[in-house]
């Protein structure tokens, strides 16, 4: 597997994905060959994601998608975890994760075996925030993420903690490679893997072996299904 590894990028302005790809593909030669991180031939802006380099945020076009339950992940894609996430997005994972670095936020890769926690927490520009924009009786909302979550274990409100930018990884396949995310369907994860763009910094036990453990949707704050909303990723 190849990890795509952190770039510097600054100063850009919209339109930028097909530079994005030549920037990552320098760091990482086989991306390249990633088929899942490329625009179509026409140069098309990706649709369901948009990129605001002033304000250096990120929004994703989203579906609430569960009202009650535990959470294994918080945002995928269709037909993958919508029994276990709240939001499902249409937009790549990929362009997700170059869009990220387009504002400045730093990768830091998910590594087993080593104290991932510790090193994500000490990189502030790896941090990312996460909220949700949408419309409730007539009003615009704008919340963090957070508080539609439920640690099983304390059950003491709103969700507080980090989102670091992981970033996925490139695979093999058939003689083509891939981005594990855009194929997978992982997107912001709870459980620390290698395979999702964003993930949770704090330990977290598995939701499926007990009462107190993981994560569960807040059913007095989640949106109702098939609300539409816009997700905003940032480092503010």
């Amino acid at each position: 597997m190849t990890r795509v590894r952190n770039t510097a990028v600054s100063n850009m302005s919209v339109g930028l994905l097909p530079f994005l790809v030549l920037v990552v593909s320098t760091t990482c030669p086989d991306a390249r060959a990633a088929d899942e991180t490329r625009p179509d031939d026409k140069g098309a802006k990706p649709k369901g994601i948009e990129l605001d380099i002033k304000k250096r945020e990120v929004r994703v076009d989203a579906t609430a998608c569960l009202g009650s339950g535990i959470l294994e992940y918080v945002v995928c894609l269709p037909n993958t975890f919508e029994h276990e996430s709240i939001f499902c997005i249409q937009c790549r994972p990929a362009t997700l994760h170059l869009y990220l670095l387009a504002i400045g936020i730093e990768q830091c890769a998910f590594v087993k075996g080593e104290d991932w926690r510790a090193t994500a927490l000490k990189n502030k520009k790896s941090h990312v925030n996460i909220e949700v924009e949408y419309e409730e009786d007539g009003k615009k909302q704008r919340r963090p993420i957070g508080e539609f979550l439920v640690n099983r274990e304390e059950r003491d409100g709103s969700v507080e903690g980090t989102w670091i930018f992981t970033g996925s990884y490139l695979f093999k396949k058939n003689g083509k490679r891939f981005y594990a995310a855009d194929v997978k369907g992982a997107v912001v994860g709870l459980c620390t893997e290698g395979t999702s763009v964003l993930q949770y910094s704090e330990p977290l036990g598995l939701a499926y072996r007990g009462d107190d453990k993981g994560m569960e949707v807040d059913k007095d704050t989640i949106p109702a299904l098939g609300t539409k909303v816009q997700l905003i990723f940032s480092n503010r």
